[in-house]
């Protein structure tokens, strides 16, 4: 078993699944987040590539002065922690040969507090390789590639959904949990600036164009983890009162947990976060999830809604261009917009899934067909004088999926009927198919307007928006503070401020 866990360790390492700046995290989560086994095998190392040379000697029968191994007899008296590791020493003091004696230790048995011996801010925890266990049988899948992954995306072949990996539930949290490198199409493709002001560029990796998990993927994300825990169609569940609160920007190896909770009234709750360095929770968003109720099919008539549309038509190169220049850079896998029917209340764009998302299946909700719906947003915008703008995220009052997004589609995106204006925008937008048969429904979804120069319309800095505060059973200064602050950042408006005390 020691063995097929190494030869995993190896796999993962070999595919550069983590880097590096993840060696703290993997040290704490050996040593404070497994059971220690009566084999036992520890590796004296300080970077992943040191760690594999020494996995592979070993594994190879090579003799490695920084590999240890050992067995816990039983029925004997186990060996002390070493000096200069007990409960009153400061490790820090401790050299190479030190921690070589206590890692001899360890695989000899001592009671090793791995805990106490991280000093200072605690490292996180992380999903790692898992011990071998249970031996089943299966047939070979040959749609599938060698590599241990869905094609040249990344996500593993085990994976329960392209964006939701695996079920990390516990007895305090039903979860799931996605393990994303940064190499995933949907964010290698798509970049924007990390400070306000910047051109982000999709393919130079300067650091200053950062990957960000895209809003949309939130949720498929909520979408999937609700099927996978509750069952029933794929199409069985709608959202309701989603909100982004921060962007997720995947600058290495990063896992992020899906969270169900159930509603005392029906439904589902769901939040998407991560653990910070320190072990806190990160939330980045979260809303709620309910089974969705039959209806019949919605038809659109497309061509009476394009002639609706007063500006003019814009074609791929010219859109993403503009984007590009106010700071949002999309590489080949997010320009999913073949043509857009610009318009003063309306703006309609003719979707084609591009080919390089196209590898990858198992969507309801293709983020990346999902998200150049949103660019479609850049078409309600292009008569305005001045550098172009577009729409970010902030809120979503619905959203109903009727049936799968199609590989070619129309998004219709167009101003809500309480919208007005300012720098938080509503907006309600369909993905139909080539027939005009509705996929998707998004309504009430609040946007705010931003262009090159990191700033909203009304001149504000852009910052990640700040959820709407839930509202108490009964009245509540401290709620009616909150929500007055809203206003001042010009994160709500009056009307939305009238509403929330409803």
């Amino acid at each position: 078993m020691l063995c097929a866990l190494a030869e995993r360790w190896v796999d993962v390492l070999r595919r550069g699944d983590y880097d590096d700046t993840d060696m703290g995290a993997i040290a704490y989560t050996t040593g404070t987040g497994r059971t220690p086994m009566t084999e036992r095998l520890a590796c004296l190392v300080r970077t992943t590539g040191e760690l594999r040379e020494a996995l592979e000697s070993w594994l190879r029968g090579e003799p490695a002065v920084d590999v240890f191994r050992g067995k816990v007899p039983r029925g004997v008296e186990l060996p002390d922690v070493p000096a200069g590791f007990g409960p009153h020493d400061d490790p820090t003091t401790a050299d190479r040969r030190d921690w070589a004696r206590l890692l001899q230790s360890w695989v000899d048995g001592a009671p090793v507090d791995w805990d106490r011996l991280h000093t200072g801010r605690h490292p996180r925890r992380i999903a790692l390789p898992t011990y071998p266990f249970r031996l089943r049988r299966y047939w070979v899948d040959t749609t599938r590639p060698a590599n241990g992954t869905n094609g040249t995306n990344g996500t593993p072949a085990s994976a329960l959904h392209p964006l939701v990996h695996t079920n990390t539930s516990d007895l305090n949290e039903h979860r799931y949990t996605s393990h994303f490198t940064g190499r995933e199409f949907f964010l290698a493709d798509h970049r924007v600036p990390a400070r306000a002001g910047e051109t982000a560029t999709a393919s130079d990796g300067r650091p200053d164009a950062v990957p960000v998990l895209p809003a949309v993927a939130y949720l498929e994300m909520a979408r999937a983890a609700a099927v996978q825990a509750a069952g029933g169609d794929e199409h069985a569940w709608s959202l309701e009162s989603a909100s982004w609160l921060r962007p997720l920007v995947v600058d290495r190896a990063t896992d992020v947990h899906t969270a169900l909770t159930t509603r005392s009234g029906g439904g589902l709750d769901y939040e998407v976060y991560a653990e910070g360095d320190d072990g806190a929770r990160v939330v980045f968003g979260r809303g709620r999830l309910r089974r969705a109720t039959a209806a019949p099919a919605e038809r659109l008539d497309l061509a009476a809604l394009r002639a609706q549309c007063d500006g003019p038509v814009l074609d791929a190169e010219t859109c993403y261009a503009r984007l590009t220049g106010i700071g949002m850079a999309y590489g080949p896998a997010l320009r999913g917009i073949e043509r857009l029917h610009t318009g003063s209340r309306q703006s309609m764009a003719r979707l084609k899934l591009p080919a390089a998302a196209a590898r990858e299946s198992g969507y309801v909700l293709h983020p990346a067909m999902l998200d150049a719906a949103l660019h479609a947003t850049l078409g309600l915008f292009a008569d305005e004088p001045g550098t172009p703008r577009t729409a970010l995220p902030y809120a979503l009052g619905e959203l109903a999926v009727p049936r799968a997004v199609p590989g070619t589609a129309w998004a219709v995106v167009r101003f809500a009927e309480d919208d007005h204006g300012g720098a938080v925008r509503r907006l309600d937008l369909d993905l139909c198919d080539d027939d005009g048969e509705v996929c998707v429904r998004l309504r009430g979804f609040s946007v705010r307007t931003a262009d090159g120069s990191g700033t909203t319309a009304d001149g504000e800095p852009i910052r990640p928006a700040a959820q709407t505060p839930e509202p108490p059973s009964g009245p509540d200064d401290a709620y009616l503070l909150d929500l007055i602050e809203a206003i001042g950042r010009r994160e709500m408006s009056a009307d939305e401020f009238k509403r929330s005390l409803a």
